[in-house]
């Protein structure tokens, strides 16, 4: 039988997989491995763009919010006086870390996100803007939505982990995590503060300080022995022994003021967040112990005035 002639019209001959085949070529002239990646990258730019677009709703709604019901600074001023006297909150509300010969103090994590809680109308949080074998580099962010003020701070940082045994080490999963969100905390609260009113910062650092003192006090009075005891046993955590905690102190354990047990809680915060490390306050020959996860509950959680 003779076959008709194929024109330029006509399909190409062969089976239908030919046919198929015929077209996969063509569909590598665009530059794509295979249908497969190009629907992957479709997907994947489709999922950017809206990520991206929700992102932006969220806050321009956000935007419409804070213009339509803008924070009173007086109520904020009393919830955050409030906060402040609560025993919890300020136990761990500022840090102290030693330089040059003397201690620097000041807010914390917990207490910037406080701050931006009861101020209201700000958004925060932190973004991973790249990640290598080696480095992590990582930016903090606060929005302050009604004033229209945006703070980034920036940090990098090396993707290891120091282990008590084998030193220095690449993290798992678990350890990055933990790893990006300490110094990522970090970096919000320095973005956080650089929006808050410096007076206001003040005021609950001194508030927080008050309660403090109070609440030592007040466990010192009714339980001397065992608040002692509750010190020790949390900067064990960290390889500080008793007899470390009275260097520090330079008199015995047994004479703590009020004001010291606050100061120690103070330095157990900057420890346990990594703001400063063991050998800048104690003198130790033995490996510091490992810090307890952000998810970890303080010691001195359940204090009561």
């Amino acid at each position: 039988m003779t076959q008709a002639p194929q024109t330029d019209d006509a399909p190409p001959r062969g089976t239908l997989a030919q046919q198929g085949n015929h077209q996969l070529a063509r569909a590598g002239d665009f530059g794509f491995e295979s249908p497969g990646a190009d629907r992957r990258d479709l997907v994947t730019e489709a999922g950017v763009t809206t990520a991206i677009a929700r992102t932006e709703a969220e806050i321009k709604a956000s935007l419409l919010l804070a213009c339509k019901y803008p924070r009173d600074e007086n109520a904020a001023y009393e919830r955050l006086i409030r906060s402040c006297g609560r025993p919890i909150l300020a136990e761990k509300a500022a840090y102290r870390f030693p330089r040059g010969g003397s201690e620097i103090s000041g807010p914390s994590v917990y207490l910037a996100r406080e701050m931006a809680r009861v101020w209201g109308n700000m958004r925060y949080g932190v973004r991973i803007v790249s990640e290598t074998e080696d480095m992590i580099h990582i930016t903090g962010y606060a929005f302050d939505l009604e004033a229209n003020n945006y703070v980034e701070m920036e940090a990098h940082f090396k993707n290891l982990i120091y282990r008590k045994k084998g030193g220095w080490q690449r993290p798992d999963e678990r350890d990055k995590r933990e790893l990006i969100n300490r110094h990522g905390a970090i970096a919000v609260r320095n973005a956080i503060l650089q929006l808050m009113p410096p007076d206001i910062i003040e005021t609950a650092l001194d508030e927080s300080a008050k309660t403090m003192e109070k609440a030592a006090a007040g466990e010192l009075k009714q339980d001397r022995d065992s608040a002692i005891r509750s010190i020790v046993v949390a900067f064990g955590r960290f390889g500080v022994t008793a007899a470390m905690l009275a260097e520090y102190l330079e008199h015995d354990l047994t004479t703590v003021s009020a004001k010291e047990l606050a100061g120690l809680r103070e330095v157990w915060t900057a420890i346990r967040d990594g703001q400063s490390q063991v050998g800048e306050y104690f003198q130790s020959t033995t490996p510091k112990a490992a810090a307890p996860a952000d998810g970890d509950k303080s010691p001195f959680d359940g204090i009561d005035v």
